[in-house]
């Protein structure tokens, strides 16, 4: 049986090429973006296999339409991929408290809001897996760096209350990994120049034992 995917930002750089490798790989996938008409190559080039729908992490709404649309279209959820872009923001000491309580939010709630949302259907399923993406480098904004500290924390702590159900956590920690099309040419740049490609590790949790 073909894995569901169900992707946040599906439509940001990261979010494709992580689409089309698990579509090569033989999964179907719920590609979700604030704008899903940014979807409609991906969507095209793989008739029947991926469905473009509106989500934003920080709209429940569109969290629970796209699960529902996703349940729909074809029956199941697999894998369920947080994938924060990187975004703008002034220096802290510029923001004011609503501005910098927004930003952690979108970075900490947003992400485990789309958690909470699909743990039934997975508890109900038996099992799946629940991966976020840090997308992290030097240039972080604070609120981003500490909403990622908070979010590794929470899922190791998640982790090891559903992980009787057979519901898996990982957590990609990179740093420079492209998010936009820009970011891309300047991945392929670095490569051309034989500079070293961006470092990142994955965190499963819980943590498996070296026996």
């Amino acid at each position: 049986m073909s894995e569901v995917w169900l992707i946040a930002n599906a439509a940001s750089a990261a979010g494709l090429a992580l689409a089309e490798a698990a579509l090569k790989a033989g999964a179907q996938i719920v590609a979700g973006a604030r704008e899903p008409a940014r979807l409609t190559a991906l969507a095209a080039r793989h008739d029947g296999r991926v469905l473009a729908v509106p989500l934003d992490l920080a709209a429940e709404a569109t969290v629970y339409a796209a699960i529902d649309a996703a349940l729909t279209a074809f029956g199941r959820l697999d894998v369920v991929v947080n994938l924060v872009d990187k975004v703008e923001a002034p220096p802290v000491a510029e923001m004011d408290d609503a501005t910098l309580r927004k930003q952690f939010e979108r970075d900490f709630f947003g992400v485990v809001g789309l958690a909470h949302a699909v743990l039934p259907i997975l508890h109900e399923q038996g099992g799946g897996r629940i991966v976020h993406v840090a997308l992290r480098d030097d240039d972080s904004h604070p609120a981003s760096l500490a909403a990622s500290h908070a979010v590794r924390g929470y899922f190791e702590g998640l982790a090891r209350e559903i992980a009787p159900h057979g519901i898996e956590v990982s957590v990609i920690e990179t740093d420079g990994m492209p998010t936009r099309e820009s970011g891309l040419a300047a991945q392929d740049a670095r490569r051309k120049s034989g500079e070293p490609a961006p470092r990142g590790r994955v965190v499963d949790f819980p943590a498996r034992s070296a026996a």
